[in-house]
């Protein structure tokens, strides 16, 4: 598989998975449906298996839930999917490949957050909208960012993009097959003058107990 491909074959496994344990949304659970264990240790770490085993270190294994577990999830799912063995030999040694595995698990939490059940629902109700992304970081306690970009990313083959300001500056974006007008930290005083009213549909909402307004475009 050529390694551009990569990314959207991973996140397409991590969503199999995610239904294979029935969308759960805790990382904890999530994982037993999964039939990954967890065991107390020094660090955090996974052993492949089988079985495979998340290695927690004592100060995790409290919580109710956990971004870290999900995480750990992800380079389970890496290595059942052969992801992980495709990026060592593009790059010729894992600690090599360290890099791109780590940017790709950190990706696959917010898929694993906010499962695919959930932002269909969200669609479903609002539509590709800034008010689809707060339906997402409400009922799965993410971030406006982390919210955004898991709507914006859904789907590979989607047109969308996503921004978020505060005051008169862009603080984050997301793209998808999609060109901004603006990027990360511009200063953009009126962003809705921005677009072409009759090319591109822009939905802003201040996000709930926030400063921060979020913004999805489609074509």
């Amino acid at each position: 598989m050529d390694i551009a491909e990569l990314p959207a074959y991973f996140i397409k496994e991590v969503k199999a998975h995610s239904m294979r344990g029935k969308y759960e949304r805790n990382a904890f659970k999530l994982s037993e449906e999964l039939g990954i264990r967890i065991r107390p240790g020094n660090r955090t770490s996974v052993i492949p298996g089988p079985p495979p085993t998340i290695i927690l270190a004592p100060e995790l294994l409290g919580y109710r839930d956990s971004d870290h577990v999900r995480h750990e999830i992800a380079h389970v799912i890496m290595w059942w999917s052969g992801v992980e063995k495709a990026l060592v030999e593009e790059y010729g040694s894992r600690e090599a490949a360290r890099p791109f595995i780590e940017n790709l698990c950190h990706a696959a939490i917010g898929f694993l957050r906010a499962p695919q059940d959930l932002v269909d629902e969200g669609v479903r109700r609002y539509g590709v909208t800034a008010r689809c992304v707060e339906f997402i970081r409400v009922q799965a306690r993410m971030s406006p960012r982390a919210a955004m970009q898991r709507l914006v990313y859904d789907d590979p083959r989607e047109t969308r993009a996503g921004f978020t300001t505060s005051g008169k500056y862009v603080r984050d974006v997301a793209t998808c097959n999609f060109r901004l007008p603006f990027w990360a930290y511009d200063r953009v005083p009126d962003v809705s003058i921005e677009f072409p009213q009759d090319e591109v549909r822009l939905s802003l909402r201040r996000m709930a107990h926030s400063p921060i307004t979020v913004g999805i475009c489609t074509l």
